[in-house]
C-alpha cells in the first residue's frame, strides 16, 4: 500500500474511532470542550474524544525502582465501563489548557467517589479538574475541602476566592458532581446527582481568566511537594465520565447526565476492592514484608486496639489513606482467625468535622463492655482546643457483621485532662483493661508529672462512661534514667503470671522518647494492685526486650481468650528514606506478633507466636547433631527471602579451653558476597555476657538506604544457645533463647542476595539446625522481580572522572560563573542526604554560593554504555527553566532529560532542598556522545542547585580532548 492511501486510511480510521467516542456521549445542548470517559481499563494514557488526543497518566509505578513497572489503577465496577482510582499522591493528567467559551458560560462534569478526605494543608482542596496559577490569581479549581465539603476555587487577577457547595461528598460511594461557570451573569451553580444545591452571585467572576496553563485532573494545580516527595491535594478517590461543556446545560439535562449513571434505579454499589489499592499492586517488590502484618497500601504506623470477638481477631492501626507519609492520621482496621493472616477491612474510624476530633484518631486500645461487646477508646484531637487531645470511646454499628467494619464514635469526649492531672498538655493514648477482681475497667494515659519524669495516668469506671481520675500509676527517676524521656506513650499492661513469691506479676511497657528523642520500648515487671491503682516495680531499671536499631517501638497487647497468653502488638518502622517511601508506594509493617510469659527466674520470656508455624513449608534443612562443617555444607545451598531458621547449640562450644570462639550467620548474601549481611553472637565477658550484633556495612550497594552500620547489645545466656531466626524480605526478626530480641532492616540492591552462611569454631557441635521456606500471608507468594531499573554490583560505580566529587574540588568538570565553585564543594551538612552519608566524602551545595550567585556546569563528555542508566542525586530550588540539570547531546546539543529542585516558592526556604535520586532509562541513546550541564540563570532565596553522585554505566566510554 502506497503512503498516501496508509495515510488516507489512518485518518479515516481516526475519524470512526472520535465518532464513536462523542456518540457514547448523551446529546446535549451545549458542546462539548473535553470528554475523557476513563475507558481503557490498561496503560497509562486516557484519550480526550474531542481532541482525539492521548494524555499520560502520572504514576509512580511507571518507572518503579523496586518493583516491576505496573499501570495505574484500573477499575470495572464504574458508571460506564472503566474508571481510574487515584491514589492520593502520585496520579495526575495533564490536558491541553482550555480557553473561556465565546459565551463567557462553561460546565464542568464528572463522577467521583472519594475513598478519604485530605488534611487541606494551606486551606486547598484536594484538585478534581483545575487550570490555576496562584502568583496570578487566575483560573479555578474544583475540588475537596476538608472532611469532604466541595467547593470551587477561582481567581479574579487579584485574589482568590473560595465557594463551596454547602455539602459533604460521601466516601465510597459515587456522586454525579457539576458546577456552571457563568461569567457574564456572575453565577457558579453547583448541581449533585443531578440537582442545584448551591447558587452563588459573585461580581467578581467578570473578571475571571483562565491562564494558558495545562488542565490538570487528579491534583490540585498549586499542589504542595511534601517532604520533597508528596503531592498534596491530590485526590484520593473513583473518576470517572469527565467532561467539560461549552455553555450550559438544563436541570433536565442534568438529570439525564446522573440517571444515565444508575443500575435499576440504584447507584452502582462500590467494594472495598474499588476505591482502595490491592496489594497485588505490590506483587514482586523486593522489599516489601509478606508475611508480617501490615496494611494492602500506603502509611502504617503502630498498631492498637487488639481484641478477641466471636472467633475473629481484630487490630486497628495508625493509618494515612492518601500516601506512604505520615498524615491525615485514620484508623485503619486488619481482621484474622489465627493473628497471622490478616485481611483489611474498611477504616475503623476517620477525622470528621465537629468538635469531637475533626484533626487526627491517634493511638488508643480496645476491651469488651459488660455485655462482651468490642469498645475502641482513642486519642481525640482537636487543634482549636488545648489540651488538643482527649479521650474517646467508638462502638461497632452492626454487631451481626463479623468483620465489624463499620464504628460509630461516641458523640462527646469521656476524659478531658485537668491542671493538676499529670503534665498539662500531654495527655493521650489510652490502655483501657478490665480487672476482674476489681469488677471494673481501668484506664492508663501516658502524660508527664511535675518532676520531669514520665508517667501513666490511672482511671477508673463501672460502665466506661464515667471515669474517676486515681493518680499517676508510677514514675521512674528522671535523672537516673534518663533514656525513659519526661513524657511517656503507649502503655500497656498485661499479666505474666504468678512468680515465685505467690504475686502475680505484670508487665508494664511504654514508648518512649528519651535522651536524643530516642524512641524506644522500656519494660518493667511488678505487682499491679487494683485497690490504689498503682504499679510496684520489681526493678527500677527500665529494660529493654530488644537491641536493634529501634524498629521495635510502637506496643499494644491483649490477653488472648482463647488461650489466655498476653500477646504483644509493635510497629516495625521502614528504616527509609521519603523518597524510597514515595516509589515503594508503601511504608512500615507490624512486627511478629509476641506471646509474654514470667520465667521460673521471675523473668520477662517471649517468643513470636506459635500460629506462625502455619506459615512454613517443607523445611529446607532439619538436621541433629552434626558438625559445624555438616551444618554449613547443609546451609550452602539455600536461597531465600521468606525464611525461619532455627539453631540450637550448647554455650560451651562457643567457650572453651582453646579460647573464645564465636557463631555468626550470613543473611541476604549474593553470589559474589558484594553484598551480605552479618549477624554474629560472642562471649563479651568471659561466659557469662555475650554480644549479639547485627553488621550491615555489607548489607547493600545501594549509596542512599538507610540500614548500615552495626547493632546489637550484651546479654546473658543459659548454657544452651536457641538462636531463631525470621526474614521476610526486609524485615529481620532474631530471638535468643526466648529472653532478647533483635528487630532490624535489610535493603540488598541485588536480587540474587538469597543466600546463607555460617560460621562456627571447627569443633562446635550443632544439636539442631532446621530451615523453613515461609509464605505469604496473604495471597500466594511472589517472587521479587526486576524493576524499571536493573541493580547490579557496577550499579553504583561510574564511568565519569570525579563522578561523586570525591577529590573535593571540581576535576573532571568544566565551570562558568560563581553558582558552581571549587569552594562549594565541601564535606558537611550530610544532613542533606536523606541516607545521612556523603558519597566519595564531599558534595556541590550551591546553596553555599547564595540565591543570586548564577554559573554553568558541564561534566566531561562520554559515549553512553551499558545498559544506558543514569542516576544522580539533586536537591534545591525548583525552576525549569532556570535552575537544573539536564542532558545533552554532545552532536546535536539537544536536551535528552531535563530536572529541577522540589523547593518550590510557596514553601519556607529549606523546606525540600536536600538531595533526592533522580533515575534516567536511557536505553535508546546508548552508543550517542552525552555530557552533563548544570544550570543556575536564577536569582532569589531558592535559586541554586545541590547536586553529587553522577553514576553512568561503566561500559561508558570517556571522549577525550583528542578524539573531540
Amino acid at each position: 500500500m502506497g503512503l498516501v492511501k496508509r495515510s488516507r486510511l489512518l485518518i479515516i480510521v481516526l475519524s470512526i474511532s472520535l465518532v464513536l467516542l462523542l456518540a457514547c456521549w448523551p446529546k446535549q445542548q451545549a458542546p462539548l470542550l473535553v470528554a475523557i470517559k476513563f475507558d481503557e481499563g490498561r496503560g497509562a494514557r486516557v484519550k480526550d474524544a474531542v481532541s482525539g488526543r492521548d494524555y499520560l497518566i502520572a504514576h509512580r509505578f511507571l518507572a518503579a525502582r523496586y518493583k516491576p513497572v505496573s499501570d495505574p489503577y484500573w477499575r470495572e465496577n464504574c458508571i460506564a465501563g472503566q474508571c481510574l482510582k487515584f491514589d492520593g499522591y502520585s496520579n495526575a493528567v495533564e490536558l491541553a489548557p482550555l480557553a473561556i467559551p465565546a459565551s463567557g458560560v462553561m460546565t464542568l462534569s464528572m463522577w467521583v467517589a472519594p475513598q478519604a478526605y485530605e488534611w487541606g494543608d494551606g486551606g486547598l482542596p484536594s484538585g478534581l479538574i483545575g487550570q490555576y496559577q496562584a502568583a496570578e490569581h487566575q483560573g479555578f479549581v474544583l475540588g475537596i475541602g476538608r472532611h469532604g465539603e466541595w467547593l470551587v476555587q477561582f481567581g479574579d487577577g487579584v485574589e482568590t476566592h473560595t465557594v463551596t457547595a454547602g455539602q459533604r461528598l460521601p466516601v465510597d460511594t459515587w456522586s454525579h458532581v457539576a458546577v456552571r461557570v457563568d461569567k457574564p451573569a456572575q453565577l457558579l451553580i453547583f448541581y449533585r446527582n443531578g440537582e442545584p444545591v448551591a447558587t452563588h452571585k459573585l461580581p467578581a467572576l467578570a473578571q475571571f481568566q483562565l491562564p494558558a496553563v495545562p488542565l490538570l485532573l487528579g491534583r490540585h494545580p498549586a499542589s504542595l511537594l511534601h517532604l520533597g516527595h508528596f503531592h498534596l491535594h491530590s485526590f484520593n478517590g473513583l473518576m470517572d465520565e469527565l467532561a467539560v461543556f461549552d455553555g450550559s446545560l438544563s436541570t433536565n439535562e442534568h438529570q439525564a447526565l446522573y440517571t444515565r449513571g444508575l443500575v435499576d434505579g440504584q447507584l452502582p454499589a462500590l467494594a472495598l476492592a474499588d476505591t482502595t489499592i490491592a496489594r497485588s499492586a505490590f506483587d514482586g517488590d523486593k522489599h516489601r514484608p509478606q508475611y508480617h502484618l501490615m496494611p494492602d497500601a500506603h502509611w502504617m504506623n503502630e498498631p492498637h486496639g487488639p481484641f478477641y470477638y466471636k472467633g475473629k481477631y481484630h487490630i486497628t492501626f495508625q493509618k494515612n489513606p492518601h500516601g506512604p507519609f505520615w498524615h491525615q492520621i485514620h484508623w485503619g482496621h486488619l481482621v484474622s482467625d489465627d493473628m497471622v493472616h490478616w485481611q483489611e477491612v474498611e477504616m475503623a474510624l476517620r477525622p470528621e468535622a465537629g468538635e469531637l476530633a475533626p484533626d487526627g484518631i491517634w493511638s488508643g486500645s480496645a476491651t469488651l463492655d459488660a455485655d462482651g461487646n468490642p469498645v475502641l477508646f482513642f486519642t481525640a484531637g482537636n487543634d482549636q482546643m488545648f489540651p488538643t487531645q482527649r479521650m474517646a470511646l467508638a462502638r461497632p454499628k452492626d454487631l451481626t457483621d463479623p468483620l465489624l467494619r463499620k464504628w460509630v464514635a461516641h458523640p462527646e469526649a469521656l476524659i478531658t485532662q485537668q491542671r493538676d492531672w499529670g503534665l498539662f498538655g500531654q495527655f493521650r493514648d489510652p490502655f483501657v483493661f478490665w480487672d476482674k477482681t476489681a469488677q471494673q475497667w481501668y484506664q492508663l494515659v501516658t502524660s508527664g508529672i511535675p518532676d520531669g519524669s514520665g508517667t501513666a495516668l490511672v482511671f477508673s469506671s463501672t460502665d466506661l462512661l464515667g471515669w474517676n481520675y486515681l493518680g499517676p500509676l508510677f514514675s521512674t527517676d528522671i535523672k537516673a534514667y534518663p533514656q525513659v524521656g519526661p513524657v511517656w506513650e503507649l502503655p500497656v499492661l498485661l499479666p505474666l503470671g504468678t512468680g515465685r513469691d505467690g504475686r502475680p506479676r505484670h508487665w508494664f511497657g511504654i514508648n518512649s522518647h528519651g535522651a536524643g528523642a530516642v524512641v524506644e520500648v522500656y519494660y518493667w515487671i511488678g505487682v499491679w494492685d487494683a485497690s490504689t491503682g498503682r504499679f510496684s516495680p520489681d526493678h527500677p531499671e527500665p529494660r529493654l526486650m530488644d537491641i536493634g536499631d529501634r524498629k521495635f517501638t510502637g506496643p499494644s497487647g491483649m490477653v488472648d481468650p482463647v488461650t489466655g497468653r498476653s500477646i504483644l502488638f509493635t510497629i516495625a518502622q521502614g528504616e527509609t528514606t521519603r523518597q524510597q517511601e514515595a516509589e515503594s508506594g508503601w511504608a512500615h509493617n507490624g512486627g511478629l506478633p509476641l506471646s509474654l510469659w514470667l520465667g521460673e527466674d521471675d523473668q520477662l520470656r517471649f517468643a513470636p507466636i506459635a500460629e506462625l508455624s502455619s506459615l512454613r513449608g517443607e523445611a529446607l534443612v532439619d538436621a541433629a547433631n552434626i558438625s559445624g562443617a555438616q551444618a554449613q555444607a547443609l546451609l550452602a545451598p539455600v536461597k531465600g527471602d521468606l525464611l525461619e531458621l532455627e539453631l540450637v547449640l550448647d554455650s560451651a562450644q562457643l567457650v572453651g579451653s582453646t579460647g573464645a570462639g564465636s557463631l555468626a550467620l550470613e543473611l541476604r548474601k549474593n553470589p559474589r558476597a558484594s553484598e551480605l549481611t552479618r549477624l554474629s553472637l560472642q562471649p563479651a565477658d568471659g561466659a557469662s555476657r555475650w554480644r549479639l550484633a547485627l553488621d550491615r556495612t555489607r548489607t547493600s550497594l545501594d549509596p542512599d538506604v538507610l540500614s548500615y552500620g552495626v547493632q546489637g547489645g550484651e546479654l546473658a545466656l543459659d548454657d544452651e544457645i536457641r538462636l531463631r531466626v525470621f526474614l521476610d524480605r526486609s524485615m529481620l526478626e532474631v530471638y535468643v533463647n526466648d529472653r532478647i530480641g533483635l528487630t532490624s532492616r535489610v535493603f540488598p540492591a541485588t536480587l540474587d542476595a538469597l543466600g546463607l552462611g555460617l560460621e562456627l569454631p571447627p569443633a562446635a557441635v550443632v544439636k539442631r539446625l532446621r530451615v523453613w521456606p515461609m509464605s505469604a500471608a496473604q495471597g500466594a507468594t511472589v517472587p521479587a522481580a526486576p524493576a524499571a531499573f536493573e541493580y547490579s554490583d557496577t550499579t553504583w560505580q561510574s564511568a565519569l572522572p570525579n563522578h561523586d566529587f570525591s577529590q573535593c574540588n571540581l576535576t573532571g568538570w568544566q565551570a562558568q560563573g560563581a553558582a558552581f565553585t571549587a569552594a562549594q564543594v565541601v564535606a558537611d551538612q550530610r544532613e542533606l542526604n536523606p541516607s545521612g552519608r556523603i558519597p566519595g566524602g564531599c558534595h556541590l551545595l550551591g546553596s553555599l554560593a547564595g540565591g543570586d550567585a548564577t554559573g554553568e556546569l558541564r561534566s566531561a563528555p562520554f559515549v553512553l554504555g551499558g545498559n544506558g542508566q543514569v542516576n544522580f542525586l539533586i536537591g534545591g530550588g525548583m525552576d525549569m527553566d532556570n535552575l537544573y540539570v539536564a542532558l545533552v547531546d554532545l552532536e546535536t546539543g539537544r536536551e535528552l532529560m531535563r530536572v529541577t529542585g522540589t523547593e518550590a516558592a510557596a514553601l519556607p526556604a529549606g523546606t525540600n532542598h536536600s538531595l533526592r535520586r533522580v533515575y534516567w532509562d536511557l536505553k535508546g541513546a546508548l552508543g550517542k556522545s552525552l555530557y552533563f550541564h548544570i544550570r543556575d540563570q536564577a536569582k532569589g532565596p531558592r535559586a541554586y542547585l545541590n547536586v553529587d553522585d553522577f553514576h553512568i554505566p561503566v561500559q561508558s566510554t570517556l571522549i577525550t580532548e583528542t578524539s573531540l
